[in-house]
């Protein structure tokens, strides 16, 4: 019989692997690891050449004998280290179960701790989502209550800005009232003043009064006819109830005679022979138009016109 090179190998590895086993799994092993050569053994041991006549016995031959040797060799081999080990492995059973019962307990302690932390991380984080938003809720009422201080502080000026304007309209309205009360009495004082005046003139011009009419030096000469200066003034306007009065300046004697030299004395008034220095006055109460001349000096001519 034949043993594969691959067979050995394998039972050698089956014996690595049962060193760590307890005894009843070793015992096992060996059972299966026994038999798997056995059939092996068989296998190879087995000729498929026909044959004519059945061999009512076959002798085993060498290798058939090696190899059952071998085997329990193998076997004894196997059970003397596994009985030698078996004190060995139960110790390290118990040193590897107690190292894996505390790996394990590690384990939980550190997934509890991992837990734990994990617990405390999202409590923290909880704890700080909800200081944030009592942070952000507190900010939005400060910032609500700045500003309604601000609108109020807002409105506040308006009002006040509103009342001054107000006060200011009226302080302007009253300057106004003013300044238009004083201009009425200032344009009514004017006015009376005018008033007054035109009273005054109207008084002064109804009143009588007298117009003076000088005899200048030099007309008992011919010539004072040509620019009409024998009476100065030669012509004179006056209203009715007026005086005329002739004062004779120069160094002859003269009349003042009503009329003209054409016509004759009118009769109406006449000085006579007034002499140098001398003044006549006569006062026209009826309205019209009178002319006189100096009898004396016929070229002597003027006028008198009664409103």
């Amino acid at each position: 019989m034949r043993i594969k090179l691959l067979d050995l190998f394998n039972v050698t590895r089956i014996f690595q692997v049962m060193t760590s086993m307890d005894k009843a799994a070793i015992v096992f092993s060996i059972a299966i690891a026994l038999v798997g050569v056995g059939i092996a053994a068989v296998g190879d041991s087995v000729d498929y050449s026909p044959t004519t006549t059945p061999s009512v016995s076959t002798p085993i031959s060498e290798s058939e004998t090696s190899s059952g040797a071998f085997g329990a060799e193998l076997s004894a081999k196997i059970r003397a280290e596994a009985e030698a080990g078996n004190s060995v492995s139960a110790d390290s059973l118990q040193d590897r179960q107690a190292a894996a019962d505390k790996a394990a307990a590690q384990a939980a302690a550190d997934k509890a701790a991992a837990q734990a932390a994990a617990d405390k991380a999202a409590a923290q984080a909880a704890a700080d989502k909800a200081a944030a938003q009592a942070a952000a809720t507190d900010a939005a009422a400060d910032k609500a209550a700045a500003q309604a201080a601000a609108d109020k502080a807002a409105a506040q000026a308006a009002a006040d800005k509103a009342a001054a304007q107000a006060a200011a309209d009226k302080a302007a309205a009253q300057a106004a009232a003013d300044k238009a009360a004083a201009q009425a009495a200032a344009d009514k004082a004017a006015a009376q003043a005018a008033a007054d005046k035109a009273a005054a003139q109207a008084a002064a011009d109804a009143a009588p009064k007298t117009v003076i009419v000088d005899i200048p030096i030099g007309t008992a000469v011919p010539g004072c006819e040509t620019t009409n200066a024998c009476f100065s003034p030669a012509m004179v306007s006056i209203n009715a109830g007026d005086t005329v009065e002739w004062a004779n300046i120069d160094t002859a004697a003269h009349t003042v005679t009503g009329g003209s030299p054409a016509m004759g004395p009118s009769g109406v008034f006449d000085s006579s022979l007034l002499m140098a220095s001398a003044n006549y006055a006569f006062t026209f109460d009826e309205a019209g138009s009178y002319d006189y001349f100096c009898m004396v000096h016929p070229w002597m001519v003027g006028s008198v016109s009664v409103n």
